[in-house]
């Protein structure tokens, strides 16, 4: 779970224009209980890179410290696949893998989504209580610009922000 030391999770967070490269406190949570927590409206970042989204090697500010407000985020993406919920879902369930298709601001989204039991999209989508959603496998990339790709082992995806939701059952 911890990129750069004990507590420190490395992510890249994509706003409607910036690509955001940061380290965020996780306290011992993981990225996405934190995301989630309905308590605070901010992430604290650390060691933070800014980014336009057509030019995402062309740094344009860099600070030490920084402050996200969480509703801005469209997505972030994660290194590892592991660093989502520590909330384990356990029973005797049937796992199934759906290839998805997302589309948000800006941006297509591509990976798998891993659920247990039989899937129902509204419930995924609007009675869950968790404001994003886990994507595994991603490769994300500008509508506007889609020979730029952006992959890692998660992302996460922020489900108000989310245009289109496509799915298709993969082959085991």
């Amino acid at each position: 779970m911890d990129i750069y030391g004990r507590g420190f999770v490395a992510a890249d967070f994509f706003t409607y224009t910036y690509r955001i490269s940061a380290r965020a406190d996780t306290r011992k949570r993981s990225l996405a209980d934190h995301l989630n927590d309905r308590l605070t409206s901010y992430l604290e970042l650390y060691e933070t890179f800014v980014s336009r989204l057509h030019k995402p090697s062309e740094i344009v500010a860099s600070y030490s410290l920084a402050s996200l407000r969480k509703d801005g985020i469209i997505f972030v993406i994660l290194a590892a696949e592991k660093e989502t919920s520590e909330r384990h879902a356990y029973g005797y369930f049937a796992k199934q893998l759906y290839d998805v298709f997302l589309t948000v601001p800006s941006f297509e989204i591509r990976g798998k989504l891993q659920v247990i039991g039989k899937l129902d999209l509204h419930v995924l989508l609007v009675k869950g209580t968790e404001k994003f959603i886990s994507i595994s496998n991603p490769v994300a990339s500008p509508c506007l610009f889609p020979d730029i790709t952006f992959t890692g082992g998660t992302v996460l995806v922020n489900k108000s922000r989310i245009e289109l939701f496509c799915i298709s059952e993969t082959s085991p």
